[in-house]
């Protein structure tokens, strides 16, 4: 009887165990709608707006009002753009610009990288 006891509550485990590892989302089939998004990982993305205060266009530096350090690739990789849709350039953000950015969270490091960068006019 210890046995078929022993035999039973091991294979629950089992089964718990299996459903706490699996890879498969649970319930609905896996659709683009239900795949894990930025915000969900370590890697998230951010919004953030304020005044630019400091901008290196050759190190890729951008601080914001409130000493809100982020990060850009030097020519190019950041998508600049007016309030109304226009593409612009990175040249084109000035120090006193207001700006809305979207920005990727990095665990572990000083700033933030930024992915897309408006300005509000």
């Amino acid at each position: 009887m210890k046995s078929i006891f022993f035999y039973a509550l091991m294979l629950v485990s089992l089964g718990a165990a299996q459903s706490a590892f699996s890879i498969e989302p649970k319930g609905a089939p896996f659709t683009a709608a239900s795949a894990p998004s930025a915000a969900s990982s370590p890697r998230s993305a951010l919004a953030q707006s304020g005044t630019v205060v400091k901008i290196d266009a050759k190190s890729g530096e951008l601080v914001l009002d409130g000493a809100r350090r982020f990060t850009f690739t030097p020519g190019g990789g950041v998508s600049v753009r007016r309030q109304n849709g226009a593409t612009a350039n990175m040249a084109e953000v000035k120090v006193g610009a207001s700006v809305r950015l979207t920005v990727i969270n990095n665990p572990g490091y000083v700033s933030s990288q930024v992915a897309e960068l408006w300005i509000v006019e």
